[in-house]
């Protein structure tokens, strides 16, 4: 049994994208590999001092990459009528959520 039938997406395909779109879809996993080297090199030997874990930060990465990865596939094939409805709350949100780092003990 095919998992597309399990979970009802639109018939939508990377295919029918446009060069540019595409380009951006593969740098932007390019990058996200290219960040978890770095990670790893940079926070392994930190990981084996702290937790006897060298991979500890890796994994706690990996975490975010794989939520975050699944967001990214289930957003592109939403229709982008209901998404445009909510972005202009979602920035606000998000603009929110960034200057609350600023405030001691939260960010």
């Amino acid at each position: 049994m095919k998992l597309r039938r399990l979970i009802s997406f639109p018939p939508y395909s990377t295919e029918d994208w446009v060069l540019e779109a595409r380009l951006l879809h593969w740098l932007t996993f390019f990058w996200l590999i290219m960040g978890l080297v770095t990670l790893f090199s940079a926070s392994y030997h930190l990981g084996l001092v702290e937790s006897n874990d060298g991979l500890h930060y890796f994994k706690r990465q990996l975490i975010g990459v794989g939520l975050g990865v699944l967001t990214f596939f289930v957003t592109i094939h939403l229709s982008l009528r209901p998404l445009a409805k909510t972005a202009f709350l979602g920035f606000f949100l998000f603009l929110i959520l960034i200057f609350a780092t600023n405030i001691q003990g939260l960010g």
